[in-house]
C-alpha cells in the first residue's frame, strides 16, 4: 500500500516484467512486459475496468561495436523503426510481425470492431452516469440519431411544468435539431420551442445556431439553480427564483481560435417580455404562502451580444479544477432593431486552479479562485440585474455565499470572489489517522466576499423590496470532504456580522 489514490481512482496498478540474456560478457534485456490495471469510479458512477498488456522486444545487440564519430555530430536524436518502415500503413497489419501472437490475441484481432471508440468501450455506468450520459441511439446504420427526453420543474408561477424534448442529430454530430413542447398546469399554457445548429470546418471550428422559445423564464441570471429549485418549493420552502413570460428568438455564431484556446460568439436576440403573477401556493404537507412574483419592465428587448471564452483543460471541476476566463457583453439601443430599452451590461467570470503543495501527487493540494462581476451602463432592466447566489436551505452549491439562506442578492452592479484551498488528506496523514486517509476524507478551507450595488434613485422606484444589502459580505469556513465519496460537510462563519451555518454540498 505505497500509494493511496484519490477519487475517482479506486486502483491504479502498473507491473513490469523483464527477461535478460547474455551477449558476450554482458547481460542485457531482451523484452519489456507491461501490465496496467485502472479502476475508476465512485458512488453512483463507474467506468469499465481498463486493462492494458504490452510486450516490447529488444534485439540485434552489438556489443563493443565501433561507432563512427559522425554519429555524435548532431545533437538531435535519430530513431528508426525498422519494423514499420516496410509494413503496411495499418496498426492491425503489423500485429504479430515482430512478436508472434497467441491464439487468444489472434482471435481478438480477427473479431475486432473497427467502429469501436473509447467513449463506446468505456462508457460510464451506474445511476449518475445514466442521468448525465448521452442516450442517443447510434445502433442503426442511418445517417441520423434521435432521442426523446422528458423535462420538468415546479415553481409558484407555472405550477408543475412538464415537457418533451425530441432531438435528431446527424451521426457525425455536425447538424442537429431539438424541439420542445411543454405545458404549465397553474397557468394552463403550452410552451413551444426549438433549436437548430450546424458545425463545420477543421476540428469543428465554426458553429451556427438559432432557436425559439415561448414560456416562463427565471428573472435571476443564476447558473447554479435555474429552475431546479422545485424540491424546495414543492416541499413548502420559499421559491428561490422570480419569473416572467418571455418569447425569444436568437441567432449566434461560434468561432474557435484553437491556438489561443479562445471561443468567440457574436449573436442577436429578439425578445418580448411580460410580467407574471403568482399562480399557486401548492406544497406537499405544508400551508406555506409564497411571496408575490414581482412585476418586470415589459417591452421588446432586441440586444446584440458578444461572448469571449478562454478555457484550458477538461473534466469534472471538482477533480481537475477550472481554468476559465469569460467576458459577456450585451447592448440594447432603440436605434438597433427598434429595441425599447437602452443599456449596456458587461459580465465577467474567472475561475482558476493553482497547484500549491505536494504538486507531484496525482491529486495535489490546490487553490481554486472564482471571481464574478458585472457592470451596467444606462437603465438596466430588472430582469437583467446581476445576482449573487445564496444557499438553497442547507444545500451549498459551489459558487454560492453559503451563510446567506434567502433569495439571491441582486443589483445593477455586482462583485463576488470565492476561494477554496484543498488540503486533501494531508492533515489527517500527518496526524496518523490512516482510516480517514484510506477513505479519502480531506479538509477544505474556503471563504467568500461579495457585494451588489443599486443606485438610490433606482431603489426608491422599485415596485418590490429586493434582496439587497448596501455592504460587503464576508465569510470563512472549513469543510470535511469526501463523505461517502460524493459529499462534503461545510461549517461557515460570517465575518461581517454574527452567525454561522452548517450545510452539505456535492463534490461533483
Amino acid at each position: 500500500e505505497s500509494f493511496i489514490y484519490s477519487p475517482p481512482f479506486r486502483a491504479f496498478t502498473i507491473t513490469f516484467h523483464q527477461q535478460f540474456r547474455q551477449f558476450d560478457t554482458a547481460w542485457l534485456p531482451v523484452d519489456l512486459r507491461t501490465e496496467v490495471y485502472v479502476d475508476i469510479g465512485m458512488l453512483g458512477f463507474s467506468i469499465p475496468l481498463i486493462r492494458n498488456n504490452q510486450v516490447t522486444r529488444i534485439s540485434d545487440y552489438l556489443v563493443n561495436a565501433a561507432t563512427p564519430d559522425s554519429l555524435f555530430e548532431s545533437k538531435r536524436a535519430l530513431v528508426t523503426d525498422l519494423a514499420s518502415e516496410s509494413a503496411p500503413d495499418s496498426l492491425m497489419e503489423t500485429a504479430g510481425v515482430v512478436i508472434p501472437l497467441s491464439d487468444k490475441e489472434r482471435l481478438a484481432f480477427d473479431r475486432i470492431d473497427s467502429t469501436a471508440t473509447l467513449d463506446k468501450v468505456f462508457k460510464p455506468e451506474e445511476a449518475v452516469a445514466n442521468l448525465l450520459g448521452d442516450h442517443d441511439d447510434d445502433s442503426d446504420r442511418s445517417r441520423w440519431a434521435s432521442t426523446l427526453r422528458p423535462f420538468g420543474w415546479f415553481n409558484r408561477v407555472d405550477g408543475f411544468y412538464l415537457s418533451a424534448r425530441p432531438r435528431i442529430r446527424s451521426k457525425d454530430r455536425k447538424t442537429g435539431l431539438q424541439t420542445e413542447i411543454g405545458y404549465a398546469t397553474a397557468i394552463e399554457r403550452w410552451t413551444p420551442g426549438g433549436e437548430l445548429w450546424h458545425v463545420w470546418g477543421k476540428r469543428d471550428r465554426f458553429r451556427v445556431s438559432g432557436g425559439y422559445r415561448k414560456g416562463s423564464s427565471p428573472r435571476q441570471t443564476t447558473n447554479l439553480y435555474s429552475n431546479f429549485n422545485a424540491i424546495q418549493a414543492i416541499s413548502g420552502g420559499d421559491d428561490y427564483l422570480d419569473h416572467y413570460w418571455r418569447e425569444r428568438f436568437y441567432a449566434q455564431r461560434l468561432v474557435k481560435l484553437r491556438s489561443l484556446r479562445l471561443d468567440l460568439v457574436p449573436g442577436v436576440r429578439i425578445e418580448k417580455h411580460r410580467s407574471f403573477r403568482k399562480s399557486t401556493d401548492f406544497a406537499i404537507l405544508s400551508d406555506f404562502v409564497q411571496r408575490p412574483n414581482p412585476a418586470i419592465e415589459e417591452g421588446n428587448l432586441r440586444p446584440v451580444t458578444f461572448r469571449a471564452t478562454h478555457a484550458r483543460g477538461g473534466g469534472p471541476h471538482a477533480i481537475v479544477g477550472q481554468r476559465r476566463l469569460q467576458v459577456h457583453v450585451e447592448q440594447s439601443h432603440p436605434d438597433v432593431f427598434g429595441s425599447d430599452f437602452d443599456f449596456t451590461q458587461i459580465r465577467l467570470y474567472a475561475a482558476w486552479r493553482f497547484k500549491t503543495f505536494f504538486s507531484r501527487r496525482i491529486m495535489p493540494n490546490a487553490l481554486d479562485v472564482t471571481i464574478m462581476a458585472g457592470k451596467a451602463f444606462g437603465q438596466l432592466l430588472l430582469q437583467r440585474f446581476g445576482h449573487i447566489d445564496a444557499s438553497l436551505e442547507r444545500w451549498h452549491n459551489p459558487g454560492t455565499f453559503r451563510s446567506l439562506h434567502a433569495n439571491p442578492d441582486e443589483g445593477e452592479h455586482y462583485f463576488s470572489a470565492f476561494w477554496e484551498h484543498h488540503f486533501r488528506t494531508i492533515p489527517f496523514a500527518y496526524l496518523g489517522w490512516d482510516w480517514l486517509v484510506k477513505r479519502n476524507i480531506g479538509i477544505i478551507i474556503y471563504g467568500g466576499h461579495c457585494r451588489t450595488w443599486i443606485s438610490d434613485s433606482r431603489l426608491r422606484n422599485l415596485s418590490y423590496t429586493p434582496q439587497y444589502g448596501d455592504q460587503l459580505y464576508h465569510e470563512l469556513g472549513a469543510s470535511i470532504n469526501g463523505l461517502l465519496g460524493l459529499f462534503r460537510l461545510d461549517f461557515t462563519k460570517r465575518l461581517d456580522t454574527s452567525g454561522y451555518t452548517i450545510g452539505f454540498a456535492r463534490i461533483l
